[in-house]
């Protein structure tokens, strides 16, 4: 009966293998009760002449190789898996491995772990066949994403913790848009008063509201960098004195978990700042605040801001460091036949202007000097503080600020950064005034030959950063607008990435194994036009298909394809 229980479902293969004309096998899971003890002395040395596959298709087929498509981390951690796929097959695909999403960070650096682990493993005589550059799926979308976001434009207020990045921070147009996690167990509206201003956003939670996470409030930041130092502010009150905490959650939920704050009658600002790090749940998109498990409570929320922090601030006494008037006002310099201009309108730093400073040829630090005077010489013994924003058509490994007197001597307080080519940088820097008569600062380029931008440049008194977490805002500044990439800046970003991803894979020590490669996969849609094109996007059967983006100066970028999606041919 046994022996009838092996043959019969192999005589059923059989017919069911010849009666299909796309020849798919249909695929059984055994019944259990049949063990290598249960088959026959003939048929287990029959089983046991069988050479491996590929020794068949070098004696009947030898033109053709046989290969797997292969998952990387099964192959390396399973070493039965690994055996059998080194004995029977000439040539591996790696399922996922090698796309992009899989081998691209969030900032475009490229990822080989898992790369290099597989190729270590895979015998010489074995080939490998790269799989895939480009795709509309399995592309890392945050980083690409990134590439053509239009650039933030922040407003920062005098009460200000942090550069704000949430747009619709204070609902003052009467609506929540941009917000998500409206979705909780909690039923809410835009009303007024504010704090403060028109329009707060009201939470009222259901019976069914038993744990924190029950009712939960968020704003999409994008990934967040690591080693960055974020703040955070927002005012809350609530009817039953409410635990209010700031989190951040990545795409599958996964979180960082912050201060926790208790909510009481009266408006109070929650103030806290954290440091993203490399142990911190990765992947962070998005950050708010959760607030459920007390059914019935009511809590309000407004002024929501979050972004970099805002580092120790200046009694600023520059006050025509922005040169948005079109003027250099006090600025002067001299040496090596340097100049100072006004540039042209739109070359600021997210402004009109800034100021333009050309040293014609390389020298000393301080053979090109530009200078402002203070309108009073420093106090002995007091900290004061620089702030700048800095670009060059050089890397000038010694741009310098300085004070010193009137006449140029007694020189101290200096602070140097290394210029970056054609990206505003910071540079800031502090110090304790030792020396009598300090009368004005000056800027050191003398160094390198070429063009310099300055703007936004600050200089004062350190003062103490307010941490009182019951101060109320003395300014509703500090939002954020989007300064629009234009097609052309779009594709060339686009097209820089592609390259430094295929090269990178292609010039990676060990990949020399790989034979050949997909370099596009499945371009064309099921309706014969190119993915991507003409508004042909891909729904693959989910509730929200893919749809053209949506972009403009007051929201930014709204991709509106799927996670990981991207359409190369948009753009």
């Amino acid at each position: 009966m046994k022996l009838n229980r092996i043959i019969l479902p192999l005589m059923a293969c059989a017919l069911t293998w010849s009666s299909c004309d796309d020849q798919i096998m249909e695929w059984k899971n055994s019944d259990g009760s049949i063990t290598a003890s249960d088959i026959p002395l003939a048929l287990k040395e029959k089983i046991a002449n069988y050479d491996y596959i590929k020794s068949y298709v070098a004696q009947y087929a030898p033109n053709m190789n046989v290969g797997l498509g292969l998952g990387a981390d099964l192959y390396i951690n399973d070493a039965a898996y690994r055996t059998i796929a080194d004995a029977n097959f000439q040539m591996f695909t790696t399922g996922n491995a090698m796309k992009h999403s899989a081998v691209v960070k969030a900032n475009g650096e490229l990822n080989f772990t898992t790369i290099d682990a597989f190729l270590n493993l895979v015998p010489a005589d074995i080939q490998i066949y790269g799989h895939n550059f480009l795709w509309h799926t399995q592309q890392k979308q945050t980083y690409l994403k990134s590439l053509i976001a239009p650039e933030v434009v922040v407003e920062v207020g005098d009460d200000d913790v942090c550069e704000n990045i949430v747009g619709n921070y204070g609902f003052e147009g009467g609506n929540a848009n941009g917000w998500t996690g409206l979705w909780g167990k909690y039923n809410y509206a835009v009303e007024q008063p504010g704090h403060d201003s028109d329009y707060a956003i009201r939470f009222t939670m259901t019976s069914e509201s038993n744990a924190n996470y029950d009712c939960q409030l968020f704003w999409p930041t994008g990934m967040l960098e690591t080693g960055v130092t974020y703040a955070y502010s927002f005012w809350v009150k609530s009817d039953q004195n409410i635990a209010v905490q700031f989190i951040g959650q990545n795409s599958s939920y996964d979180g960082i978990y912050k201060d926790t704050f208790t909510a009481p009658s009266e408006w109070i600002r929650c103030i806290g700042e954290f440091t993203y790090a490399e142990s911190d749940t990765k992947d962070i998109e998005r950050v708010g605040i959760q607030f459920g498990g007390t059914p019935g409570s009511t809590v309000w929320v407004d002024d929501f801001k979050f972004g970099k922090k805002i580092e120790e601030k200046m009694i600023n006494i520059i006050d025509d460091g922005k040169f948005e008037d079109g003027t250099l006002g006090s600025w002067f310099g001299w040496g090596n036949g340097s100049t100072r201009t006004i540039s042209e309108k739109g070359q600021g730093y997210n402004s009109d202007y800034c100021m333009v400073m050309v040293n014609p040829s390389d020298g000393d630090s301080w053979s090109a000097q530009t200078a402002h005077s203070f309108p009073e010489t420093l106090t002995v013994g007091k900290t004061y503080m620089y702030s700048a924003m800095v670009k060059a058509t050089v890397i000038n490994p010694d741009f310098t600020l300085q004070v010193q007197d009137a006449n140029g001597g007694s020189g101290e307080g200096y602070v140097s950064a290394a210029t970056a080519v054609d990206q505003w940088i910071p540079i800031e820097g502090e110090f304790v005034c030792k020396n009598e008569g300090i009368a004005r600062l000056c800027i050191n380029y003398g160094k390198v030959a070429g063009t310099y931008y300055i703007d936004n440049f600050k200089f004062g008194e350190k003062k103490e950063t307010a941490t009182a977490q019951t101060l109320r805002a003395s300014t509703r500044a500090g939002g954020i607008s989007y300064k629009l990439k234009t097609p052309e800046e779009k594709k060339a970003a686009l097209l820089g990435a592609m390259e430094a991803w295929i090269k990178g894979m292609l010039q990676h020590q060990g990949m020399e194994r790989v034979k050949e490669w997909d370099v596009i996969n499945e371009p064309i849609a099921d309706n014969n036009q190119w993915r991507g094109i003409d508004g042909n996007f891909m729904s693959n059967g989910e509730d929200a298909p893919d749809t053209a983006p949506v972009e403009d100066e007051e929201n930014g970028l709204n991709l509106n394809w799927a996670n990981d999606h991207f359409y190369w041919g948009y753009y």
